[in-house]
């Protein structure tokens, strides 16, 4: 029921001041990221790296570890995710229920990309529990509340929800990449539709991972 108490607010957005998911040094990995993406848009002339209601994430007071990056390629990944995996369970006690892996897609055909297959196989090598949150053809997904293991799904399939830790894994479909200095040169000599078309994949791409990023959040007892 409303009351003269609760919070109003008129227009599309309304400002959060606490980020009661994420970790401090989450929160400041995310900025940093935040950041980097605005110079991108104001380098691809998107126009919407100055609105002040993209990404809002609010001040995080709780802490917790900071994130970690590791350089691998297609054929180590699920190897280092696996070896994250027993760190994270053996090293810091995070239950096996509370560690998702998120993916870009699960396979990528023209690269003869199968992560999600291979992951499968990895855990299982490795006497591992999962559940796959993600549906696909030939399988249904399993609920969240259902899961037991390690959570294996889509960025997609992980909006909404949230763990105590998160292996974000899978980005070698994730479209082009551009580097930042060649980017005037890219804009130049392409045409109109293509441009528009790369637009529109990095803008998509990065805001799965904004949402892959924010899914670490953490349990209250």
């Amino acid at each position: 029921m409303a009351g003269k108490d609760m919070p109003r607010f008129d227009g599309k957005a309304m400002r959060i001041e606490m980020n009661f998911r994420n970790s401090r040094p989450i929160n400041e990995y995310i900025d940093r990221f935040v950041d980097a993406g605005r110079e991108c848009f104001r380098k691809m002339e998107l126009g919407i790296e100055k609105d002040p209601d993209i990404f809002l994430r609010g001040k995080a007071f709780r802490p917790g570890s900071k994130p970690d990056v590791v350089l691998s390629d297609r054929f180590q990944e699920v190897g280092d995710v696996v070896n994250i995996i027993k760190i994270l369970n053996q090293g810091l006690d995070v239950p096996l229920g509370q560690i998702a892996i998120l993916m870009h897609q699960k396979q990528y055909k023209p690269s003869k990309y199968y992560v999600l297959h291979w992951l499968k196989e990895k855990l299982e090598g490795n006497d591992i529990p999962y559940s796959v949150l993600s549906r696909d053809a030939n399988h249904m997904a399993v609920r969240y509340g259902d899961r037991s293991g390690v959570a294996l799904m889509t960025i997609e399939s992980a909006l909404g929800l949230d763990f105590q830790a998160v292996i974000l894994c899978g980005l070698y479909s994730m479209g082009y990449f551009e580097k930042s200095n060649s980017m005037r040169r890219l804009m130049e000599r392409v045409d109109q539709e293509t441009l528009e078309a790369r637009r529109e994949d990095f803008v998509k791409n990065f805001n799965a991972l904004y949402t892959a990023m924010t899914r670490a959040g953490i349990t209250c007892p």
